[in-house]
Parts: C-alpha cells; structure tokens; sequence
C-alpha cells in the first residue's frame, strides 16, 4: 500500500477507496504500523514545530512556546489518538448489530484509522498555529464524511440505517472528545 495514494483516494474518492479497503486482509497491528503511526504524527509533530519554531502573534509580539512541554503535550496527544482509533474501531463493532450491520473488529479497525484520513493530512497547517485550528475543525467534519461514506459498506450496514449510525457515533464522539480535553487540560 502507497500511504500517499491511500490518502488522496480517501480524501478524494472514498466510496472506490473503501470498495478496495473492504477486500484487503491486512491485520490491525499492520494497519497501525503501515498506516496510523506514521500519518498521525502529522499533527503533532506540526504543531510541536509550529507552536516552538513559528509561534503565535498576540498584540504585535511572537511567542513561542517552550519545547519540552510542547513536545510532552505533542507526544500524549498522539498517543491519545492512537489509543482512540482502536477504541472507536470497539464502539464500531459493539454498534453494528444494532444497525443491521456485523460486528467484524478488523473492518471496524479500518474504517476507524482510515476515516482520521483527512484530520491527518490537514494537520500540516499546524505548522502556522493560527491555521492548525482552522484545519482541525475541516478536518474532523472532512474525517466524519469520509468515516460515514464507509461505514455502510465495511460493516454491512443497510443503507437506510447508515445516517441514524453515523449520527449515533457522533454524538458518542462529541462526548468522549469533551470528556477527553477535561482530562488534557488537568495533566496538560
């Protein structure tokens, strides 16, 4: 698999993308390893660039944030995100059934790490942190669309059900991310 390709299609393409994905074998420690390691550092390591090298401008003046911690807080966050694929990829799979779909772990893992396509790539904007927010925010409703444009197909959802699912996950989604910054922001 060409990660670069991979990506593009997702973004670009997703239903002839997720047609390829929903045959391929691949295993969820490969999935990490060719796929979600190297494409979620993305993010982190831009801001970690962005907020210690780039810095931010407030009133006139540029401040940069100081490395170790910024590189802590890079490092947890992606951690977090990694840990959160195989967790979605759980959700997934408990909620199929009750969709009309098929608790399968390996096509949950893919549509989780696969539909983070376009968080990932947008989260080069990190690098000038005033755009690195704007690009979350495209990011993640860009990431949901491709998630659902999935979620029918790998979990063998019936399509009149797809919206009701994706709508389900989200507000689970919404949930466990405010539950999540709580956290970030008492160890962060």
């Amino acid at each position: 698999m060409n990660i670069v390709h991979r990506a593009q299609q997702l973004m670009l393409s997703p239903d002839s993308e997720w047609r390829r994905i929903d045959t391929e074998a691949d295993d969820i420690p490969t999935l990490y390893r060719r796929y979600a390691l190297p494409l979620g550092a993305v993010p982190a390591v831009a801001g970690l660039l962005g907020f210690t090298l780039v810095g931010i401008s407030i009133l006139g003046q540029t401040v940069r944030l100081p490395f170790f911690s910024t590189l802590l807080q890079a490092a947890l966050g992606y951690a977090v995100g990694m840990a959160a694929i195989f967790l979605l990829a759980l959700l997934i799979q408990a909620m199929a059934p009750r969709f009309g779909g098929r608790p399968d772990r390996l096509q949950a893992f893919k549509l989780a790490a696969y539909s983070m396509t376009p968080h990932w790539v947008l989260g080069i904007a990190g690098l000038v942190p005033m755009l690195g927010a704007l690009a979350g925010i495209v990011g993640g409703l860009w990431s949901l669309w491709v998630l659902h444009r999935g979620l029918g197909l790998l979990m063998r959802v019936p399509p009149e059900r797809h919206l009701a699912f994706t709508a389900t996950l989200v507000a689970i989604l919404v949930g466990l991310s405010l539950a999540l910054v709580a956290v970030m922001r008492v160890f962060g």
